[in-house]
This record gives structure tokens, sequence and C-alpha cells, in this order.
């Protein structure tokens, strides 16, 4: 009886076994000359429009100030100062800022952000994925609370502050960290480039 209970578990410790081996994994996600393209002239074009319209909304302010979207994290206080010192010319220019960033911008980013030297094992892209999904629902999140604010002024409601301080604080961190795993893949690539060239010339 001993003897049929251990050939069953080899058995299935068999199965098992051939089973995990012939589970497909996912291939590394492969980085196209022409995607990537396509999507930093998309970014970049983004880029030009906030970079007119920026300084459009703070030279329109009463007073001098930074938008929310520019702020490495702030507090109630800051944001309803913020919005105050915008004036109406300022935050008529936010609020249009706001239309073109509210959603263009976080899937045009988190697509670079994600086809930019893209990892070549899965738990790294699986990283990058998250990096990049974490930067995504922050910049959303904040734009979300952002819409809230300027369209409820002079009426503020600290809850949302908060809310669009923890989007702010999400976006910059996952922006960071996935543009360090760019960085990091680049390196690995350069690397990988000097040893082919030592070999060949050995």
């Amino acid at each position: 009886m001993a003897e049929v209970r251990q050939n069953s578990g080899d058995v299935s410790a068999a199965v098992t076994s051939s089973t995990l081996s012939n589970t497909p994994r996912s291939p590394p996600r492969e980085f196209s000359w022409t995607r990537w393209a396509i999507i930093t002239v998309l970014l970049v074009s983004l880029a030009s429009y906030f970079m007119r319209r920026q300084p459009d909304a703070l030279a329109a302010a009463v007073t001098p100030t930074k938008l929310l979207d520019s702020r490495i994290g702030f507090t109630p206080l800051t944001a309803r100062e913020t919005l105050h010192s915008l004036g109406p010319d300022g935050r008529k220019i936010y609020k249009e800022i706001n239309v073109v960033d509210f959603l263009l911008t976080p899937i045009v980013l988190n697509a670079w952000l994600l086809d930019t030297l893209p990892p070549q094992s899965p738990p790294k892209a699986a990283l990058r994925w998250m990096l990049a999904f974490v930067y995504m629902f922050g910049d959303i999140l904040e734009n979300v609370c952002v819409a809230v604010m300027l369209r409820i002024y002079p009426r503020f409601i600290d809850a949302i502050a908060w809310l669009c301080c923890i989007g702010n604080l999400l976006k910059w961190a996952g922006f960071v960290a996935a543009l360090g795993s760019i960085v990091y893949e680049g390196a690995i690539r350069v690397g990988n480039m000097q040893r082919k060239r030592k070999a060949k010339a050995t």
C-alpha cells in the first residue's frame, strides 16, 4: 500500500513538473523604433504645448505662484493659495491645460515609459509595468482633483486637495522610478555592446 502511494506521488510530481515546464511564458516586450518614434513625437508635442501655456497661466496670475502639477507634494493650504494666486484669467488657462492633460498625457507618457528600452526579463518587465501604472494612476487622480477644485472654486474641500496631493506624489514616484529603470536598461545594453566589441577585437 505504501509503495502504491509512493508511486502515485511520483506520477503526480512528474505531471506537475511537466505541466509547469510546458506553461508558455509571455515573451519580453519587443522594442519598435516606429512605435517609439510615434509616441515620442506625441510626447514632444504635448510638452511643447505645456511649455507654451503654463507661462501664460503664470503670467496671468495675480501673484507669483506655481501650478499644482509642477509641484512635488503640497498641502491643502498650498492648493488653496495657488488657486487664489492664479486669479480668474490664470484659472481659466489652467482649466484649458487640465483638459489637454486630463487623460492624453498620462496615456502617452505611460506608453513611452513602457516602450523605451523595455526590459528583457519577465520580472523586470513586470516591475516596469507596475511603476508606469503607478505613474499613470497618480497623474489621472491628480488631474481629476485639479479639475474638481477648479470647477467648484471659490468653494474648497480639503479632502479633494489631499487626494490631489497623493496623486501628485504617486505620479512623481512612479515616473522617477520608471525613468530609473530605463536608465538601468540603457546601461546594461551599453555594457553588452562594449563586451561584444572587446570579444570581436580579441
